[in-house]
């Protein structure tokens, strides 16, 4: 509450819109996240901590998403956060430390995109089997084996 009282003061303040942002982050609060970074985006493009912080808001989001089998929605919040990550790294240019740790976020991230590309590809397989098992038997059951005369035929 405080955050939105300062945010609504210092509206034109990227810094504050990025604090409150990271506030609404921390609660899990994705929409008003989103919508506070957007504002620090309008107010300075260049911003690279705001993409950091994006990165981090879709890696969070991609995790909820695999705890609710949503792979696709997962992959997604993936490749967002992944292209977050890039676009930081490449606003920070050589004020970029060492020990950043968008590089390592960006190795778990890729591991996460590969993982979850691997579980669709399963899923796919594993659908289409049992779409041709069910086929199959709704054939079998339908007596379409066809090599049997029908009761009654005769000749």
């Amino acid at each position: 509450a405080q955050f939105e009282i300062v945010a609504r003061l210092q509206s034109r303040v990227a810094a504050t819109h990025l604090h409150l942002g990271e506030a609404y982050r921390s609660t899990k609060n994705w929409e008003k996240a989103r919508a506070s970074f957007d504002r620090v985006l309008e107010l300075d493009s260049n911003n690279a901590e705001v993409h950091f912080d994006l990165g981090l808001l879709y890696m969070a989001r991609a995790a909820e998403a695999e705890v609710a089998e949503n792979r696709s929605g997962a992959l997604d919040f993936l490749q967002q956060a992944q292209a977050e990550f890039v676009n930081y790294r490449n606003l920070m240019g050589s004020r970029l430390s060492r020990d950043d740790p968008s590089t390592a976020y960006g190795e778990e991230i890729q591991r996460g995109i590969d993982r979850t590309k691997r579980a669709i590809d399963r899923d796919a397989a594993r659908a289409a089997r049992d779409a041709e098992r069910a086929a199959r038997e709704a054939e079998e059951a339908a007596g379409g084996g066809g090599d049997a005369p029908a009761e009654g035929d005769g000749g």
